[in-house]
């Protein structure tokens, strides 16, 4: 009977450190990077009407980054006049240092319709690194198409902050 005592006397003391000791994921730091980009996208010029077509928006994104997930992509589109797309695109990289990475590029479409991958132009830049909590990052980006009677466009404002949690 004493052994049974004994064994569950083990039990119980080892029940404390099970379960107040937090899962590994518990303690991984997440960067937080929020995306805000305005965008603008300006089909010239039907060739029959003369009929030009104008889109803006803002758009608001985040993406999380951790140790066991380092790398992060985001998409924005905007079409106008149903033949002229927008489409910026965001990669994001932690580095080892603690550093977010990021690079953006914009690159107009235009076509018979907002689904074209006839490529008229891209802008893009160098990567930039950004520390958490050392305020924002912005980017200004445009794209013109200049053949004959498509004097098409595209332009994008990105701002991107970095944080971490906990």
């Amino acid at each position: 009977m004493k052994l049974g005592y004994v064994t569950a006397a083990a039990l119980l003391a080892a029940l404390p450190f099970t379960v107040t000791s937090p899962p590994a994921a518990a303690l991984e730091t997440t960067h937080i990077v929020k995306l805000t980009a305005t965008m603008r996208t300006y089909a010239c010029c039907d060739f029959l009407t003369e009929k030009s077509h104008e889109e803006n928006t803002t758009l608001h994104s985040t993406l999380n980054l951790t140790n066991s997930k380092r790398h992060a992509e985001k998409k924005f589109e905007l079409c106008a006049g149903e033949e002229a797309r927008g489409v910026l695109r965001i990669h994001a990289d932690l580095l080892t240092s603690g550093e977010v990475q990021l690079s953006p590029w914009l690159t107009l479409y235009e076509g018979t319709s907002c689904l074209s991958t006839d490529d008229e132009g891209r802008s893009d830049f160098a990567a930039r690194n950004l520390k958490s909590g050392r305020g924002s990052m912005t980017w200004e980006m445009t794209v013109h198409n200049t053949e004959f009677h498509s004097d098409d466009e595209a332009f994008a404002k990105l701002t991107v902050t970095h944080d971490i949690w906990p």
